[in-house]
């Protein structure tokens, strides 16, 4: 009998409030941009983390010795990092809203969120696409150029041992290099040691560690290979 009157009174007060049942396609439309959102956020946090560990990978840590601190501090990815955290936020908002979403906390969807991206951002990595979305965004998106820190300056100082260059000559203990300027340099490389990913061939564009030996003469000590970051404005072209 109560349950009878309690739901008597439940059904007009839903009556006078004038609430009206919401469509069943509405209700799956919901669920399914709640999914998407959620899916999203992954997708593009893993390709935020990828690209972040490319370029923490491929980061020049030896001129730490060189530069100090100043240089972690200047050169490390903070616009990668500070995307990961509006994201987790984002993956976490949206997936808490989904059907199953309410059964777990928000620190707990977060730290899943993390995880996920962290796995498969290193995925994407490993098979070679974070270098072709860092090189997409450097070379067509000019407010990112401006936004992440730029090798090709670094690599330009020839006085303090840094220069980079694209390979124009190859012969048998030196190469000829143009520099960001398009100036021609001739490096000496007969006693330099090579990175793995190292090929002596023209267009192939180099980050060299040496000295300067005269205007436009370089000894090398160590060879780089280019990855990452902007070429520079005569290189690569």
């Amino acid at each position: 009998m109560e349950h009878t009157e309690l739901s008597k009174k439940v059904v007009n007060k839903i009556k006078n409030i004038g609430l009206k049942p919401i469509s069943k396609t509405i209700v799956n439309t919901k669920r399914f941009w709640f999914w998407f959102m959620a899916s999203l956020s992954v997708l593009v946090g893993s390709i935020s983390f990828s690209v972040t560990l490319f370029m923490l990978c491929n980061h020049d840590w030896f001129l730490y010795e060189k530069f100090g601190f100043g240089f972690l501090v200047q050169s490390l990815p903070y616009f990668w990092f500070v995307c990961l955290i509006p994201l987790s936020v984002w993956g976490g908002f949206y997936y808490r809203k989904t059907d199953t979403g309410y059964r777990h906390s928000f620190f707990t969807v977060v730290s899943v969120y993390i995880i996920l991206t962290v796995f498969l951002g290193s995925i994407i990595h490993f098979i070679g696409m974070s270098e072709m979305v860092e090189k997409t965004l450097t070379e067509r998106v000019p407010v990112y150029r401006q936004i992440v820190f730029d090798k090709s300056d670094l690599w330009f100082k020839p006085e303090e041992g840094l220069l980079s260059g694209e390979i124009v000559f190859v012969g048998n203990n030196f190469i000829g290099i143009k520099d960001i300027q398009n100036n021609p340099w001739n490096v000496d490389i007969a006693n330099a040691t090579m990175g793995k990913s190292v090929v002596l061939e023209n267009g192939n564009v180099l980050k060299i560690f040496g000295k300067k030996t005269g205007d436009r003469d370089f000894e090398a000590e160590k060879l780089f290979p280019w990855k990452g970051g902007r070429v520079g404005r005569g290189c690569g072209k």
